[in-house]
C-alpha cells in the first residue's frame, strides 16, 4: 500500500532517507522518475515537439495576425493534451503501485505529484500521511542551481537550457508557490528532521484506538469543519484542550486512575476559566488519524481531514465535568 507522500525534498535529502530507512518496512518510489519516464514516451515527445513548433510559428514575423492566432489556438490545444497525457500516465503508475504492492508493504512516494509545466495540475492521493518539507529557500535554491550547472553545463553553453532554472529569484518564487499549493491540499508542513523523527516513530506500528475525543466551544452537526484537528484518547484531556488554557496535566504516581490538572492561569481558587460550556465530540472514524509522539506515551492524534461525528456530548460546565471524570484540579 502507499503509506505516505513526501514532497519538496532536495536530492540530497532523498538519499539520506533511502540510507536511513534501508532494510526497514519502508519502500521508496520517486515520482520525479515517473515524470521523466512520461517525458521520454514517444507520444509525449511528439506532443511537446508540435507544441514548440506552433508556439514558435505564432511568434514568427513571417505570418499574418490571423495565422498567428490559429497557431496560438493550436499550441493551447496541444498544451491541454500534454497536461492530460501526464495526468493519465501518472495515475496509471500510482494505480499499478497500489495493485502490485502487498498489504504489509509501506510504500513512501517522494518527489512532486504535480506537473512541472503546470504546477496546479496535481494528482490527489487518498492517504493519511502527506508531508511537504519546510526547508530554507536559500539553501534549496543553491542546491538546485549547483545541480543544474553540473548536469546541464553543455546545454547552458549551447543556449538549449531554460535559464530561469538557474535564476535564484525565479526558483524561490516557484518553490513558495508550489509549497502553498501543497499546503492547501492538506499536506503537513514539516522540517526534514521532523519528518525523519515521524517516520522513525511510525515504525512502531501504532494504531489509533476505536474512539477519539475532540472538544470545542462551537457546535457542529455531522463533521468537524476544521483543517487540522487534534483528538485525544480520553475525554478529560480533550476537554482541557477545548478550554484553551495554560496548564500542566498528568497522572499522580503515573497511575492512570489519578489524573491531575494544574492550571497556570488560575489565581486564588478562581475556577471561572474552567466553568465554560463545551461540546465533546466522539469520533469513530479514527483510521484517518496519525499519532502525535510524546516523551512518555501517545495520548493524542491528528488529522488534516474532516472526521464524521459519532456522538455529541453537551457539557454545561467543564470544571464540574472534569471533577466527574475524577480529575484533581490543583
Amino acid at each position: 500500500m502507499i503509506y505516505a507522500h513526501i514532497a519538496g525534498l532536495t536530492q540530497n535529502q532523498k538519499i539520506i532517507l533511502y540510507e536511513k530507512f534501508n532494510g526497514t518496512k519502508y519502500s521508496f518510489r520517486d515520482l520525479d522518475d515517473y515524470t521523466d519516464n512520461i517525458l521520454m514516451d514517444l507520444t509525449m515527445d511528439k506532443l511537446l515537439n508540435k507544441y514548440e513548433f506552433y508556439t514558435e510559428k505564432a511568434k514568427s514575423l513571417d505570418v499574418t495576425k490571423a495565422q498567428a492566432k490559429q497557431f496560438l489556438i493550436k499550441s493551447r490545444e496541444l498544451n491541454l493534451k500534454i497536461n492530460e497525457f501526464w495526468k493519465t500516465r501518472m495515475e496509471f503508475y500510482i494505480n499499478e503501485l497500489n495493485k502490485l504492492s502487498e498489504d504489509n508493504s509501506y510504500i513512501i512516494l517522494v518527489g512532486y505529484i504535480n506537473f512541472y509545466r503546470n504546477i496546479r495540475l496535481m494528482i490527489k492521493l487518498d492517504i493519511r500521511t502527506k508531508i511537504f518539507i519546510d526547508y530554507n529557500t536559500d539553501l534549496y535554491t543553491k542546491e538546485i542551481i549547483e545541480s543544474n550547472l553540473n548536469l546541464y553545463h553543455n546545454d547552458i553553453v549551447n543556449g538549449q537550457f531554460n535559464l530561469q532554472l538557474i535564476d535564484p529569484d525565479y526558483l524561490i518564487k516557484r518553490r513558495q508557490s508550489i509549497q502553498s499549493i501543497y499546503i492547501k491540499n492538506m499536506y503537513d508542513n514539516k522540517s526534514f528532521d521532523e519528518t525523519i523523527v515521524y517516520l522513525s516513530n511510525s515504525l512502531q506500528d501504532v494504531i489509533a484506538p476505536p474512539l477519539l475525543f475532540y472538544a470545542s466551544k462551537y457546535k457542529y452537526n455531522t463533521k468537524i469543519p476544521i483543517k487540522d484537528i487534534t483528538a485525544y484518547t480520553e475525554e478529560w484531556t480533550a476537554i482541557i484542550s477545548g478550554l484553551n488554557i495554560k496548564c500542566i496535566k498528568g497522572y499522580d504516581d503515573n497511575d492512570i486512575k489519578k489524573p491531575f490538572l494544574q492550571c497556570l492561569d488560575i489565581v486564588d481558587d478562581d475556577y471561572s476559566k474552567l466553568e465554560q460550556k463545551l461540546y465533546l465530540y466522539v469520533l469513530s472514524d479514527t483510521i484517518m488519524f496519525a499519532p502525535i509522539y510524546t516523551k512518555n506515551y501517545i495520548y493524542k492524534y491528528k488529522t488534516s481531514k474532516q472526521p464524521k461525528i459519532e456522538k455529541i456530548i453537551e457539557i454545561e460546565n467543564a470544571y464540574l465535568k472534569l471533577l466527574e471524570y475524577g480529575v484533581k484540579v490543583i
